[in-house]
């Protein structure tokens, strides 16, 4: 009997999968030899009850909360607060953390709990790795959706969570950010027991800025992925539109909209052919007229054309948003309860300068991701110093080639073979 080991596949093994995990034998997995740096166990050895020291506090390990690719999240207890924390804990890669640092530096003039993203406390280096501290929430929507034997929630549970969420892309868009990984695992529960359906949007691990998109070949999770990711279009921050759209549809049909296997049945099957088939009858009229609504907004959210899919803000002004189409004045338990989920978590203001966090908050955030700047600056040092080694040793490499050429023709003045050299380019040009 073979111990199943976990691993991600990617596009080179000839099949696309999403960020769900396969479960193979370890002798299968030996196949996969380009693979082989995520089977490796991480050299971070945490213990339960072990004291971690940052900078600025003290934290007590409680237990692992998750693993992936990049390395591991503990749950921890800070000692000074006692205050629940999530510490990410990543590999001892050069590489590693560099782009969700960006976006987190990115992100720190916005008001995390305004806008609906996860707050970030610290980071420090423990042991050769770096740690970054997160606020600690309950559960992700993808486990809060399985916990509940993946029964579709209602449209009017549905529209707090997307509220929240456009509120959050609306944000990131304001600041050029684009979060490139949006699905159920990235949208996390608060607290369900305390806050019902308040949700905040995680992991800017692979979020970049717009204009660095057009460089980029293949984003997102199947399941998730955007059309134009699919066929290789220029990209813009409509993706996470469509991300998002994905997963208020896997909410309210119980199951992907889209296939998670292979990007060839994505484009055969649903967006040529299937499109949206979603609209079940129901014999309550406000409710039908609540459905259609979300239904109206979904459409957009998945539009094929990301030229003429819905933006964040568009989106926020929808009827199925605002609830314009369900007036204060009808009577019937289906409006009251939809007022009473969105009373908490609907903000009034439309300007972009209500996710501004204050002065006090940028400098406690400066000061948190301080002890990362010496240790980048480091990394981009070395990088341009194997640049330039590599430039030296290419214009050597030039020079020598050119040096050999000039003695051969010089000797073969008085050959036969002098018309084949005279031939050939000086190397010269291209130094």
């Amino acid at each position: 009997m073979f111990s199943p080991v976990a691993i991600t596949l990617s596009k080179k093994h000839g099949r696309m999968f999403s960020s769900d995990k396969i479960i193979l034998s370890q002798k299968d997995v030996g196949m996969f030899s380009s693979e082989k740096v995520l089977l490796r166990k991480d050299s971070f050895k945490w213990k339960e009850h072990a004291v971690i020291h940052s900078k600025f506090d003290s934290y007590l390990v409680e237990y692992k909360l998750g693993e992936g690719s990049f390395g591991k999240v503990i749950r921890c207890r800070n000692l000074h607060t006692d205050e629940l924390r999530a510490i990410k804990v990543l590999k001892r890669n050069t590489n590693a953390g560099k782009a969700e640092l960006k976006a987190l530096k990115a992100i720190r003039q916005l008001d995390a709990d305004k806008t609906n993203l996860i707050k970030f406390y610290e980071g420090f280096n423990y042991k050769g790795h770096k740690c970054l501290v997160f606020e600690f929430l309950s559960k992700s929507l993808y486990d809060f959706f399985v916990d509940r034997k993946l029964l579709p929630l209602h449209v009017s549970e549905i529209r707090v969570i997307a509220q929240q969420l456009l509120v959050a892309l609306d944000a990131l868009k304001s600041i050029g950010i684009v979060h490139c990984d949006i699905k159920s695992d990235n949208v996390m529960l608060v607290n369900h027991e305390l806050h019902p359906f308040k949700v905040k949007l995680i992991d800017f691990g692979n979020a970049m800025r717009r204009s660095t998109l057009e460089r980029v070949e293949m984003i997102q999770a199947l399941g998730y992925r955007a059309p134009e990711v699919v066929l290789g279009l220029p990209l813009e921050e409509g993706v996470d539109m469509w991300a998002l759209g994905c997963v208020l549809a896997l909410v309210f049909i119980g199951r992907h909209m889209y296939p998670v296997q292979s990007e060839y049945e994505f484009i055969r099957d649903d967006v040529l052919r299937k499109g949206l088939r979603l609209h079940p009858g129901l014999d309550d009229p406000v409710e039908e007229r609540d459905t259609q609504a979300f239904m109206s907004l979904l459409k957009r959210m998945l539009n094929v054309n990301p030229a003429k899919r819905i933006t964040p803000s568009q989106a926020l002004g929808h009827r199925f948003i605002t609830m314009s189409h369900l007036s204060y004045t009808s009577k019937g338990p289906y409006v009251s309860l939809a007022h009473a989920n969105m009373r908490e978590s609907q903000l009034k203001e439309a300007e972009v300068g209500r996710y501004k966090t204050s002065s006090e908050n940028l400098c406690r955030f400066d000061s948190a991701i301080s002890c990362f700047d010496h240790q980048l600056e480091e990394d981009y040092e070395n990088e341009e110093s194997q640049l330039n080694k590599s430039f030296k040793c290419i214009f050597k490499i030039c020079k020598t080639l050119s040096l050999i050429i000039k003695t051969s023709q010089q000797k073969s003045k008085h050959s036969d073979i002098n018309p084949y050299f005279n031939s050939f380019p000086s190397p010269h040009r291209y130094i």
